[in-house]
């Protein structure tokens, strides 16, 4: 029996989006060609890139799972369903694979996995940056409340500050 995509990136069928990006880091890392030295780690790697193109855009993935679990009769899926938008789909996802593959995993790091968690580091650097007006604003009149002591939460804010800016480049 074939796997479904599901199956491929070891998901159940509700996973959210941050569960297939997360699988699909963790997988890409042990089945990259560069990494994995099995025969096989190529067709893995394909496959999983394949699973994970068609599983996290969402129209692909309402597609798919119509065409695999919308005509169960037995309790199978209808994988020979053959539809048009998902082959094509799959075979620019086979071909991005493929070039994914040939990469060094350096080069597949930052082309791919790095731009995977832009969108993770973008979210939490805005609660950064609110948490940081609040930390200041409490810097600010901390003075007048706590008096000379305040000296500390300000090498503290600066420390925290240059830390930040670092991780950011």
């Amino acid at each position: 029996m074939t796997k479904t995509y599901y199956e491929t990136l070891t998901l159940p069928t509700n996973a959210s989006p941050a569960d297939i990006k997360r699988e699909f880091r963790r997988l890409a890392k042990c089945y990259h060609p560069d990494i994995n030295k099995e025969n096989n780690a190529r067709e893995m790697f394909c496959a999983i890139y394949t699973a994970y193109n068609i599983l996290i855009d969402p129209a692909k993935r309402n597609a798919y799972d119509l065409m695999i679990f919308g005509n169960r009769s037995n309790g199978e899926p209808n994988i020979t369903n053959n539809n048009a938008d998902i082959g094509s789909w799959q075979k620019a996802a086979e071909s991005q694979a493929s070039t994914y593959a040939a990469m060094s995993f350096d080069d597949f790091t930052t082309n791919v996995l790095q731009k995977l968690g832009d969108v993770a580091f973008k979210a939490f650097e805005i609660y950064f940056y609110i948490g940081m007006a609040i930390a200041a604003v409490f810097v600010v009149t901390a003075p007048f409340v706590l008096g000379p002591g305040s000296f500390l939460l300000w090498v503290a804010a600066y420390y925290i500050w240059k830390d930040f800016n670092k991780k950011r480049q």
